[in-house]
């Protein structure tokens, strides 16, 4: 136990240090998340509108492909990707190694079966309906998906919004309701207290 809070103590005095070395990893990991995040949802999102909107040959097996990718291990992928870019692998002559570039590519395989399945679900959910309407008013491919994207953007936001607020608001009806009991009990009691009352 000691040695797990003698670990936290001097991470935390590294950090109140500001030590250069620290927060440029921490700077270089943020870089990377949000690059590879990036390159996911641009692959992610217009695959998953377009499995969800259009039928072709081979779609049933891109989409049990994906939904495997969904629960691939980290592990699984960090291995592939250290097997491509070594230097007796096909991309070996790269020298991409070892270097942020890698672990971009590699979060970003990681992270774009997941948005492609997410954006699948809604799009076959909600597409479809939305589709119908540009079709109707003339919109060509390219209309039908940018209008399912930004649709599906504003109801899951509203969704969001939706869920937070019910939250919110059943937890004080709950409280309001807890506290109106007590404060009625406490009157109640008062009453059947007071002496005056049997008078």
């Amino acid at each position: 136990m000691d040695y797990i809070f003698n670990g936290l103590l001097e991470a935390l005095k590294l950090l109140i240090s500001f030590d250069l070395e620290i927060y440029s990893i921490l700077g270089l990991s943020v870089v990377v998340s949000l690059t590879s995040t990036v390159f996911a949802s641009l692959f992610g999102v217009f695959g998953g509108i377009v499995l969800g909107l259009y039928d072709f040959r081979f779609k049933g097996f891109i989409i049990r492909i994906v939904y495997a990718f969904m629960a691939l291990p980290p592990v699984v992928v960090g291995l592939f990707v250290a097997i491509i870019l070594s230097r007796r692998g096909p991309m070996g002559s790269l020298e991409l190694l070892f270097t942020p570039t890698a672990m971009i590519i590699a979060q970003t395989i990681l992270i774009t079966p997941i948005i492609t399945g997410l954006i699948y679900n809604a799009t076959k959910a909600h597409g479809e309906t939305i589709s119908q309407v540009s079709m109707s008013l003339g919109g060509t491919v390219k209309d039908q998906i940018l209008l399912v994207f930004t649709e599906l953007k504003k109801k899951h936001r509203y969704c969001y919004y939706n869920r937070i607020r019910k939250r919110y608001f059943r937890s004080w009806s709950s409280y309001d309701s807890r506290w109106q009991h007590k404060r009625a009990y406490k009157s109640y009691d008062h009453l059947y207290s007071n002496e005056q009352f049997y008078g």
